[in-house]
């Protein structure tokens, strides 16, 4: 896996912060009664949270720390894709339709520019194979201390 640069890091990053506060402004606007729908929003992010953190792939140099619960390549593309696209489809409906379409293109634009880890996302589920396999099975480095 070849490592994201530090500019493209940083989009990463800025792209996965907005992408939960979207999800948590989308939320806010369920009809919920007042002590729920702060749960919503708190309950928003930290699943999406949650799922970035946890389902990862084996040796992708874009995490840090290793793949608590490993994932080929395309169920993680499919989930990034989903929680990203999805935010900006959030805030479309959400009424802002024009910062939601600049976000998508801005998810677009990173995905185009970090095109050779999309290529080795997409190239893990058709060579998973024994090395992957061997990979997921072995206990992280925290756990064998």
């Amino acid at each position: 896996m070849i490592p994201l640069s530090h500019t493209q890091s940083a989009v990463r990053f800025t792209l996965e912060v907005v992408a939960l506060v979207a999800w948590g402004a989308a939320a806010r606007r369920l009809p919920l009664p007042a002590p729920f729908d702060s749960f919503a929003v708190g309950g928003a992010v930290v699943v999406g949270a949650t799922l970035w953190a946890v389902f990862r792939v084996p040796g992708d140099a874009s995490a840090i720390g290793g793949a608590p619960v490993a994932v080929d390549g395309v169920t993680r593309l499919g989930m990034e894709l989903v929680l990203l696209l999805g935010a900006a489809g959030a805030v479309v409906v959400i009424g802002h339709a024009w910062t939601g379409f600049v976000f998508a293109g801005a998810v677009a634009g990173h995905y185009v520019a970090t095109r050779d880890r999309v290529r080795w996302l997409l190239d893990t589920k058709r060579h998973r194979g024994t090395e992957w396999a061997r990979h997921r099975h072995q206990p992280s480095a925290e756990v064998a201390r």
